[in-house]
């Protein structure tokens, strides 16, 4: 038997972004979260096979790309910080620096420009990210 944290989550914390941890805590325990996707728009997430489509068509998304937009649909309309995305998707104990959050949310952006989807994730000046369709 495992026993072990899972996750953390740092106080003060948004109700949301609880929320956000608790259903990827409830999808990875249980192997299904409803139907195993994600939506935002006419952007799915596909989270048993990692695949993501716009209007059917599939985006091409590296790993950490894919965990960032899953991470931003999870926490639509919320502000996260490049702390709170370093933390989430590459661990307190990586040994890179939260520097590497931008590099990760430009080619992001690259790729989902494409589709015209690279104007709903938004930067907030030393404060973090927020997906958004406002």
């Amino acid at each position: 038997m495992q026993i072990g944290a899972d996750d953390y989550l740092v106080k003060p914390f948004e109700r949301e972004e609880l929320l956000a941890r608790l259903e990827a805590i409830i999808r990875r325990n249980n192997g299904f979260f409803i139907d195993n996707t994600l939506e935002f728009k006419e952007l799915k997430l596909n989270l048993k096979n990692r695949t993501a489509t716009i209007k059917g068509k599939e985006i091409n998304l590296q790993g950490k790309q894919f965990d960032l937009l899953e991470y931003l649909i999870n926490s639509q309309n919320t502000i996260i910080t490049k702390e709170q995305i370093f933390d989430k998707i590459w661990g307190f104990d990586s040994d890179t620096s939260t520097n590497v959050v931008e590099v990760y949310a430009s080619a992001l952006r690259k790729e989902l420009k494409k589709y015209g989807y690279d104007k709903y994730i938004k930067t907030l000046r030393r404060v973090g990210y927020i997906l958004s369709d406002q």
